[in-house]
């Protein structure tokens, strides 16, 4: 299936109510969208000849059309994950920055991934996080 299925209708995904002073769909609603319309994509670490990361190791979350029509980038990062979306890079300002949707999406990719037993023993995710660590 492509990246990014169409939105039925006039389905809200996500949005803030400023009546009642918070988001009108949970951020669970949001990650199961963007599994639903096949917008997660792992990009594998590339080395050169002489075993250097040259690129890759990170995820891109395609837009869900009808929605929105950016990508974002998720990447591993110490003991946790950092995402170039508005609502991480505002909260990352704060002492523990939140989540957003994009990472609660890949931690339930890798997940996911581990449960499935792919063939490595660990899954592609989790080896992202190892090598990043190393």
């Amino acid at each position: 299936m492509p990246f990014g299925t169409p939105l039925k209708g006039h389905e809200r995904i996500q949005s803030f109510s400023q009546h009642v002073g918070e988001l009108e769909q949970s951020q669970q609603y949001k990650v199961a969208k963007l599994f639903e319309h096949n917008c997660i994509e792992y990009v594998p670490v590339q080395h050169d000849a002489g075993g250097a990361k040259v690129a890759g190791g990170y995820w891109l979350i395609h837009p869900i059309p009808g929605y929105n029509k950016r990508e974002y980038r998720v990447e591993a990062c110490g003991d946790g994950f950092r995402c170039n979306c508005q609502f991480y890079r505002t909260w990352a300002k704060n002492a523990e920055p939140k989540d957003c949707t994009h990472i609660g999406a890949v931690y339930q990719w890798c997940k996911m991934r581990n449960m499935a037993k792919v063939p490595q023993r660990v899954s592609m995710g989790l080896q992202m996080v190892l090598e990043e660590r190393t």
